[in-house]
């Protein structure tokens, strides 16, 4: 018990507690109530930084841990100095350990030379000897926990627990095991003292003062500390000062911690964090093993069996975004005697018992759900943090003493084909404890150590601009910019962020960095802080003016050259020793793409020009050869210009050719046509002085209209062509010359007719042209007749403006129109008006309890022709129909009629059609009008497909809605046999209908399937049933079940409505199965079971598992008929199974029978008639119910057992839940 003082700290320590809290600052993990917990340096980040940095690696410093620890037991291991006598003796030194101490004594007096610091500075941080604390640092190559305690006024005692790590990161498990090394006495001086070195525990000690003396200048050190013993021989006392194992503290209740984020993804707690778009790792379960003590008896012994702990996991351990460094507050976080996850989601507080010799478990560990989908589906949220917790109580403590140890293991698993780099955080806590009376003293909580699960992934930027940025705390981000060499420049960077290039620091100037880069360097952000850092930073090409500026070149590589133009005109670019790729920009949408004022057909040159807008960014992509290490680019303005009239020749090459154009004065906007002699296969581009593309019409062949031509406006107008001819523009006004008709749509070209007729099918959109002199568009055409123009305005338009003919749907195929140019005599295209293939097809297939076709037609076709197509097991079929109301029903009876198994064609072949205006009707023969109808397939829509399962019953089959199986329009057949996967999804199967002959040729199990095979397994559905049978008794026996008749596999949540009779004294009946071998679960029967052999309301006979199903409202009644047989309101006959946690529900048991009975032995019970070989769990019971023997005279076996759940009982046990 705590004494009084013990409960005023306590209570004072949980004010203190609180008010933390209230301020946002959450402390570490309370093991034990009257304990306090210490934290490395947990007001100095650079000793936790200098801690891990140590404790990650095997050698800091140039000093090996496991030489250093085995150096100490070496010279722990029966090395001493005499010390009693008058001749000096110096203790002997270790060549790690102890290297700079130099112990020497006689008669009782110890004289200590110190070179400086012992070599234990090098693997645990020297400040930590400096001051009064109780420390613990784990981290992935060994670990130390050290108690620093006041032995005099100027001296400080530290006692060093060394830890053994063994940290093992991998794609699925992390396993982390912590063992005691050895435990090493120092004291810290910083002058010349004197003090009474300590005894060794076993022993008896004279009062040995021993004198420090510091050497070489030195004004502190951290020195081992020898211990004294005292013999009594036969030929007297003989004092000893040696190195000693120290036995002054010890841990207790070693714990562990761990949690698992994304490394460059949000996690949870991030505003922008999504469980659905969260591809990263998440645990799925976690061990504790170890190797441990209790004090027992004066002595301490190995323990297999952990008195008491709690192991707990959850989605998250801390929320707070700025909680995450953890250090401080660790993984662990208070809550007075528990520890408190956000949302715990697991726990086990038992005995835990572990065999090391077999490494085998005495308790069950703890799993969660094991896939991503499994866990957003059961908590919302992935599992994230785990704990391994020992809180025994007092007289319970575990010590952990030399070569004990603790194994925490951490499975965790990650959405496949999504490998994400994730960082994996764990913890270590513990007590430490006084070696002399095991007083616990106080708790210690190591700050985190990390381990990286995969490599990291650089983010490979396409294009300039703000990239996101997101790093854990002290955690990296790396990028690439794929595309191209080149000098960059990154701004608005976190000032805790370090960038490096290329494996360089970059310096920052004026807020942003400038390096050079290739394109398989990588940059790499590197967070400095305890806090995770997100944001923005822009990165973009160094720029350059119109002068030359120098680009370095790489072998094989592209580089970037990036210029902003201080006004808007033509510009030349040239670069010499390499070739221009490409020129990019990101005006347009932010992105960086090609300059839409150069030509996506340009060629790779050393020269290239295009419009550059004010101010904008332009991106040069330049190439040198593969001996070429730098090349020269420039910028020049380009003034090359056009007037009105004819201007001087220029080449038009694959390369766009810029030209300015001022609109000469005037009042109003015009527009302007440019020809071009020569011109082939001419293409343009219009801006204006913004930079803006003009509205302009176009022919490749050397024509150009710029509309809306403004007076005294700047226009830049680019031509290019593949031909690389030299052509002559003249600018002038709209004209036409010679003149050739071309109708196109959407793109393809339509020939006439031999006679010059052009056949357009009616329904569709047209583009109607006219060039001038085979080279340039005319655009001034009108209809001029329409042979429908007395019967209808509005069966077609023409769009005089951009030549679209528009002729609709409702057009009489076999109308005539003519299209003119416009002021040109004798210019005219006839058209005549044709059948559109498009108004005929087919629009759906329905395959919801149907399989119904709705065609595609248009509002004038009168009739369909059709024909389907396909195969039953036995033979082809074929057979035709006519549809007028555009539809085709009654397809699931007719192709259930046929067998249609696998996939059948639908296929139009014949229409009529009744033109509108003419009311004339028209025969067209149609082709390449079919759909493929799949009558057995996974996914089960209506009930030939279910029918079908028979055919492929080892597949894994879906119900993806409702099915009523009387669709068919017969009695159902059951599925003989299934071994593959049906998924209910909740569904329901109805018009379920069996009739059972009174002579039975074939198979002789009854239900929706006859047997579930061994590897079978149906989950959640419904079934809606009935079944009667004809009389037939002393027959063979017949299985009959609302599932199945037999079951050999897995059935789980599948509920069975309906009535089933069976009038068979040699049947095994049962709501769900009649005869079931294996496992059967979460089930229900509602309805009514009648017959007169094995009979139960869920199972008629059972020698497998039977858990959580249910007879809920229902009637099972049994009428005897010549022999005794088993009756339950559960089960029947239970020959070898076992029943768990099964309800007898608001039902009703009896005997259908009105005369006696007797000399018949029926067995009854309200769970299972005869409960034989099996066990049945306490839990199974009826509630709500009745039941009676009714005319049995011999009531022997009924209700006879477990409050009448039990009829008849041989062999069996009750057992409780």
């Amino acid at each position: 018990m705590r004494n009084n003082n013990s409960l005023i700290k306590t209570k004072f320590f949980l004010a203190i507690l609180i008010m933390l809290i209230l301020i946002g600052i959450v402390f570490t993990v309370v093991l034990y109530e009257s304990t306090r917990i210490a934290y490395a340096d947990s007001n100095n980040e650079d000793i936790t930084q200098l801690s891990r940095k140590y404790t990650d690696t095997i050698s800091p410093n140039g000093i090996d841990f496991n030489q250093y620890k085995d150096d100490f037991i070496l010279h722990a291991n029966g090395n001493y100095a005499t010390i009693s006598s008058n001749v000096v003796i110096k203790l002997a030194k270790g060549s790690i350990y102890s290297a700079f101490s130099t112990y020497s004594g006689s008669n009782y007096v110890v004289d200590a030379k110190i070179e400086k610091d012992d070599n234990i500075v090098k693997l645990i941080p020297r400040t930590l000897f400096t001051y009064v604390n109780k420390t613990i640092f784990v981290g992935k190559a060994y670990g130390f926990a050290i108690i620093t305690e006041q032995l005099t006024d100027t001296v400080l005692k530290s006692t060093v627990i060394l830890l053994n790590v063994t940290g093992s990161v991998s794609d699925y498990l992390a396993d982390i095991k912590v063992e005691v090394a050895c435990t090493l006495d120092f004291v810290y001086i910083n002058q010349t003292a004197a003090i009474s070195l300590p005894a060794v525990s076993t022993g008896t000690t004279e009062n040995v003062l021993c004198t420090f003396n510091l050497l070489n200048g030195i004004t502190s050190a951290v020195v081992p500390l020898p211990k004294i013993q005292t013999e009594t021989l036969a030929t007297g006392r003989t004092t000893k000062m040696m190195y000693v194992e120290s036995k002054d503290y010890m841990l207790g209740n070693i714990s562990f911690a761990g949690q698992i984020r994304n490394q460059n993804d949000y996690n949870i707690g991030d505003a922008q964090y999504d469980v659905n778009n969260d591809y990263g790792y998440f645990f799925i379960g976690n061990n504790y093993k170890y190797s441990a003590t209790k004090y027992k008896s004066q002595t301490y012994e190995n323990i297999s069996k952990l008195p008491s702990a709690i192991i707990k996991a959850g989605i998250d351990i801390l929320k707070a975004k700025n909680l995450w460094v953890f250090e401080p507050p660790s993984l662990f976080t208070v809550a007075q005697n528990m520890v408190d996850i956000c949302q715990i989601l697991s726990s086990i507080n038992t005995q835990i018992e572990y065999n090391e010799s077999t490494d085998s478990y005495g308790y069950t560990p703890q799993y969660f759900p094991n896939t991503r989908q499994t866990q957003t589906a059961a908590f919302g949220a992935l599992v994230r943090g785990a704990h391994l917790i020992l809180q025994p109580t007092d007289k319970d403590t575990v010590f952990f003493r030399k070569g004990n140890y603790a194994n925490a293991q951490f499975n965790y698993s990650h959405t496949d084909g999504k490998i994400q780099y994730t960082q994996f955080e764990f913890s270590v806590g513990a007590n430490i404890y006084r070696g002399s009376d095991r007083e616990n003293v106080g708790a210690v909580v190591s700050p985190s150590a990390y381990y990286d699960i995969n490599e990291p992934q650089t983010n490979a930027l396409s294009t300039v601009g703000d990239v996101n940025y997101y790093m854990l705390p002290y955690g990296s981000q790396s990028f690439s910019f794929a595309p191209y060499n080149g000098k960059f420049v990154v701004a608005s960077l976190d000032d805790n962020i370090d960038l490096y290039a290329n494996g360089k620091k970059i310096a920052k100037s004026n807020g942003t960095y400038t390096f050079a880069l290739n394109t398989n360097q990588k940059i790499v952000l590197k967070n400095k802080s305890a806090t995770s850092k997100e944001g923005q930073f822009k990165f973009d090409v160094k720029s350059v003016s119109t002068t030359d500026e120098t680009v370095g070149l790489q072998s094989g590589k592209s580089s970037v050259v990036k210029f902003q133009p201080t006004e808007t005109g033509i510009y030349k670019f040239a670069v010499n020793g390499a070739q221009i790729q490409d020129i990019l920009t990101n005006q347009y949408n932010g992105e960086l793409e090609h300059a839409r004022t150069l030509n996506s057909s340009f060629v790779k040159s050393a020269t290239m020009s295009i419009v550059c807008k004010k101010n904008a960014s332009y991106y040069i992509i330049i190439k040198g050869d593969n001996t070429a290490t730098s090349a020269s680019v420039s910028a020049t303005k380009d003034n090359a210009s056009w007037s009105v009239g004819t201007n001087g020749s220029f080449v038009s090459g694959a390369n766009i050719s810029y030209h300015l154009f001022t609109a000469p004065a005037g009042s109003s906007k015009t527009e302007y046509v440019v020809t071009f002699e020569n011109a082939q296969n001419l293409n343009y581009i219009v801006v204006n002085d913004n930079a803006d593309f003009c509205d302009f019409v176009y022919k490749s062949d050397g024509y150009l209209r710029i509309r809306n031509v403004e007076p005294n406006k700047k226009y830049y107008v680019g031509v290019y062509s593949e031909q690389g001819n030299s052509v002559i523009p003249t600018v002038k006004k709209n004209t036409a010359d010679i003149y050739t008709w071309k109708i196109t749509q959407n793109g393809t070209v339509i020939n006439p007719t031999s006679s010059g007729m052009y056949l357009l099918p009616r329904g569709a959109t047209y583009k109607v042209s006219l060039y001038v002199n085979g080279k340039y568009k005319y655009n001034d055409l009108v209809k001029t007749s329409d042979s429908l123009i007395n019967l209808v305005a509005d069966s077609m338009s023409f769009d005089t403006t951009d030549g679209t003919l528009q002729l609709t749907a409702a057009r009489d195929i076999d109308s005539h129109l003519t299209i003119s140019a416009e002021g040109v005599d004798s210019v005219v295209l006839s058209v005549k008006t044709t059948f559109n293939p498009n108004e005929i097809g087919i629009a759906s297939v329905n395959m919801v309890n149907a399989i119904d076709v709705t065609f595609k037609k248009s509002d004038y076709i009168t009739s369909i022709d059709y024909t389907v197509s396909g195969r039953s097991n036995a033979q082809q079929f074929t057979y035709s129909g006519t549809s007028t109301n555009g539809k085709y029903t009654g397809g699931l009876k007719d192709l259930f009629k046929q067998g249609a198994v696998g996939d059948v064609q639908i296929a139009v072949t014949r229409i009529k059609i009744k033109n509108k205006y003419s009311g004339d009707i028209l025969t067209r023969t149609i082709s390449n009008v079919n759909h493929t109808i799949k009558c057995s397939d996974t996914d089960v829509y209506n009930a030939l497909q279910l029918y079908n399962i028979r055919n492929h019953s080892g597949d894994t089959f879906t119900l993806k809605n409702n099915i009523d199986v009387s669709t068919l329009g017969v009695n159902w057949t059951p599925i003989p046999s299934f071994s593959g996967n049906l998924k209910g999804k909740l569904k329901v199967i109805s018009g379920v209908k069996i009739n059972i002959p009174a002579t039975i040729t074939g198979d002789r199990n009854f239900g929706l399937f006859g047997k579930i095979e061994t590897n079978g397994t149906l989950t959640s559905f419904t079934i809606k049933i009935d079944i009667a049978s004809a009389v037939k008794h002393g027959d063979s026996w017949v299985n009959v079940g609302g599932i199945a008749g037999v079951n050999y596999g897995g059935i789980v949540a599948v509920s069975v409505q309906g009535n089933l009779v069976c009038n068979r004294n040699r049947s095994n009946l049962g709501g769900l199965v009649g005869a079931n071998y294996k496992g059967i679960g979460l089930s229900s029967f509602k309805g009514t079971v009648y017959g007169n052999g094995e009979l139960g309301g869920c199972v008629g006979y059972n020698v497998g598992t039977l858990n959580r199903i249910n007879t809920l409202n229902s009637t099972v009644t049994h009428f005897v008929e010549g022999e005794a047989h088993s009756v339950g309101g559960i089960v029947g006959y239970c020959a070898g199974g076992s029943l768990i946690c099964s309800n007898f529900n608001t039902s009703t048991l009896n005997v259908g029978n009105s005369g006696a009975i007797r000399n018949i032995k029926t067995r009854m019970g309200t769970i299972v008639g005869h409960l034989e070989n099996s066990t049945m769990r306490n839990d199974c019971v009826q509630s709500n119910s009745t039941w009676t023997s009714g005319s049995i005279k011999d009531t022997t076996y009924c209700f006879k057992y477990a409050s009448e759940r039990v009829g008849r009982m041989d062999n069996s046990t009750i057992t409780e839940a």
